[in-house]
């Protein structure tokens, strides 16, 4: 395990892998930002890498030999779930905690994704945060997804993917991404990565997953790769751009 004196000086960039310590679940680092209030450094990515409330606090009972607690959710108007998680995250490939999480969007009592499916996390060391993105010479901006706009989003394991934003929902809680190449648009693990708008230099979501055979535009997809708008989530946990 690293301390804070092994991260001084290092960068953790937007792409790497990471897993909550002690699961098998992998996502990837969108990317970083500051708290609105204190200006303090955060990462930035989804909230379904980590284990299931319910199964986390069953699993700890039955380690103790007790009975399976008495579960409940925290109720519709709970979005985000500010209390100390106890919680860390690390490199997916050294194992070396890199960041505490902070606050996590809430998840229904079933473990299906939540509203937000996204999580904010303290680094181990300032040092690491960094307001790049890798494949790209310019330092994206914060700006409103738009439907028809030309995305990519890298990660260290999928590398560069191209898209399309397809939709943009009347609700404004999620847009639809369709490949523009004969890849896939994600691969397994590539779920936190930001989506950039190429036109506009700017980040406009964050990667959650893949839905099946939606209806959009007068036709069926077989697939399509969705996101969270990124100022959606900026709001929600308090954030401003690195």
């Amino acid at each position: 395990m690293s301390t804070h004196a092994d991260n001084e000086g290092r960068r953790l960039l937007s792409g790497e892998p990471l897993c909550e310590e002690g699961s098998y679940l992998q996502a990837t680092l969108g990317g970083w930002f500051r708290l609105s209030e204190s200006g303090a450094p955060v990462l930035l990515t989804v909230e379904h890498l980590l284990t299931p409330d319910p199964i986390r606090a069953a699993s700890a009972c039955l380690a103790v030999g007790g009975p399976p607690p008495r579960l409940r959710w925290q109720g519709e108007d709970a979005i985000v779930n500010r209390r100390p998680e106890g919680r860390w995250l690390c490199h997916a490939t050294s194992g070396e905690r890199v960041a505490r999480v902070l606050a996590s969007g809430v998840r229904p009592e079933t473990g299906h994704q939540g509203p937000l499916d996204a999580c904010i996390a303290a680094p181990v060391a300032p040092s690491l945060g960094s307001d790049e993105y890798p494949p790209l010479p310019w330092v994206p901006r914060v700006a409103e997804p738009r439907e028809g706009s030309t995305v990519l989003k890298f990660t260290r394991r999928g590398g560069l993917r191209h898209g399309r934003i397809l939709c943009v929902s009347e609700s404004g809680d999620e847009v639809l991404v369709t490949s523009t190449s004969e890849q896939p648009f994600a691969v397994e693990g590539d779920s936190g990565a930001l989506l950039i708008d190429v036109e506009a230099r700017a980040a406009i979501g964050l990667h959650v997953g893949e839905v099946y055979m939606r209806y959009v535009k007068e036709r069926q997809w077989a697939v399509l790769w969705r996101a969270r708008p990124l100022p959606l989530l900026m709001k929600a946990f308090h954030l401003r751009p690195y």
